[in-house]
């Protein structure tokens, strides 16, 4: 199956969108480490997303940034188990995505009711035209494929 790539990460690889991930999504705060705290506690935290990213094919992956704030999706199949997973995240203009790489397991059921529904995107009275395109593909791609 191959990986839908939205928004932000439109015409990239599957392998770019990997190393944005560990870069953006690892577990610590790069302000500290602009404070000259030690590099190696950085490596740590990436390999550390890198591991836990290994597991996972990238079925879906969505970020888009709007102005000041952005928002993401993923959807992840456990290479082992072939388990579905999901990682929902966002920041405003102050943060990042740091520590926000948490799969939760899913369900096709779950999936397709959401995309009957209100959309594994959630679409509300500000959501840009960017979203609401990518919650239609997305939910286009889970009923086409599952």
């Amino acid at each position: 199956m191959e990986a839908l790539l939205l928004a932000d990460f439109e015409g990239m690889t599957v392998g770019e969108v990997e190393a944005y991930i560990i870069e953006e999504y690892r577990d610590y705060d790069g302000y500290d480490y602009d404070r000259g705290k030690d590099q190696k506690i950085l490596d740590a935290a990436k390999d550390e997303i890198r591991k836990q990213l290994s597991q996972f094919d990238i079925l879906i992956a969505y970020e888009n940034l709007d102005g000041y704030e952005a928002t993401s999706f993923f959807l992840l199949r456990d290479i082992t188990t072939e388990k579905l997973y999901e990682v929902h995240g966002g920041h405003c203009s102050c943060c990042g995505f740091e520590g926000q790489f948490k799969p939760e397991e899913t369900t096709v059921e779950y999936l397709k009711k959401q995309g009957a529904g209100v959309g594994v995107i959630p679409i509300g009275k500000y959501t840009s035209e960017c979203e609401k395109e990518a919650s239609k593909k997305v939910t286009e791609y889970i009923l086409a494929n599952f």
